[in-house]
């Protein structure tokens, strides 16, 4: 007797189908979802903008701590349902992929503290501020800080199981790598917006705002460029991010006190080093590689799923939609 095989996952009525149909649509719905409910316990409560009358139930870095993770399992539920356990398997793989050869991981951990002092060097009035003193004092304390909270329980474990992990594969599948960068940078950028009016952030200002994205979309250079050189590996995502978050504030505030002014026209001086520094990078990187970041033409990139089979009822899953 003939047995009918079950319908695929894609093929489903209801929120799972919805997913298997549009995992990238899917992923950002979710990642935003997530983090900023995690994000408006604080953010909307009377100790961050002050919008409704209540008061927040955790603290501004739990909160935010917690709403990281929005990213990562987002894209855990996404790769479970429109991949099944072999996609999740390949998935978690790159997760702990950390054989990509010394030089990446010298990229990852030093990549950023280079770019962003060469940044701070070119910024005028910044370098003229450096004190040995405040370098010595936080040399002692980068490790550890690097290590906790920033690794282990801040944004790049959190963020970048998501960012990189699943957006961007997916994206270099539909754009080239160089606009791919610019549109997942720019989704980055605005996936903190709930943080600016927690007044726990820099001062909410449309400079400052505007400094900050575009340091971030000139950053995620560094970012899709060490991806595509290292198979997919998410765990050097992961590293590269910690550097950003640790650096600044252990290092650079400490030995560059002229970063947390703010210039005459609103913006602190720290987004401005940061835009010269990455975007010199960004610049350089995409003119050697001639917009490729490190992906030859044609190739699938690294995570990205393989081109769908048409649906059983007519048309095509986009894996990238």
């Amino acid at each position: 007797m003939a047995t009918v095989a079950p319908p695929r996952s894609r093929d489903r009525a209801g929120p799972s189908g919805a997913i298997a149909r549009h995992p990238a649509t899917s992923y950002f719905v979710l990642a935003y979802g997530l983090s900023w409910l995690a994000f408006s316990q604080f953010v909307l409560s009377e100790d961050g903008s002050g919008w409704l009358p209540f008061h927040a139930t955790w603290p501004f870095m739990v909160s935010i701590g917690l709403g990281t993770f929005g990213p990562a399992v987002a894209a855990v539920i996404v790769v479970c349902v429109a991949e099944g356990d072999a996609g999740l398997l390949a998935y978690l793989k790159r997760i702990v992929l950390w054989r990509v050869g010394f030089r990446w991981w010298a990229f990852a951990l030093l990549g950023f503290p280079i770019t962003a002092t060469i940044g701070c060097l070119l910024m005028p009035g910044v370098a003229a501020s450096f004190t040995a003193d405040g370098l010595s004092r936080s040399a002692t304390d980068y490790l550890p800080f690097f290590l906790y909270p920033v690794l282990l329980v801040g944004g790049p474990l959190g963020e970048e199981l998501g960012w990189r992990g699943f957006a961007l594969p997916r994206l270099q599948q539909r754009f080239t790598p160089a606009v791919a960068t610019v549109v997942l940078g720019l989704l980055w950028v605005f996936w903190h917006t709930p943080i600016w009016f927690s007044n726990n952030w820099s001062v909410l200002n449309p400079q400052n705002v505007a400094c900050y994205a575009l340091f971030l979309v000139f950053a995620s250079f560094q970012y899709t460029w060490a991806y595509n050189n290292t198979r997919g590996s998410i765990l050097i995502a992961v590293v590269l991010h910690a550097s950003m978050d640790a650096f600044p504030n252990v290092v650079l505030f400490p030995a560059f006190p002229a970063l947390a002014e703010t210039t005459s026209f609103g913006v602190q001086k720290l987004y401005l080093a940061l835009i010269i520094g990455f975007g010199l990078f960004a610049l350089a990187v995409t003119i050697a590689t001639k917009g490729r970041l490190g992906l030859p033409a044609g190739a699938r990139p690294a995570g990205a799923p393989e081109p769908s089979a048409p649906l059983a009822r007519g048309g095509v899953a986009d894996p990238v939609s």
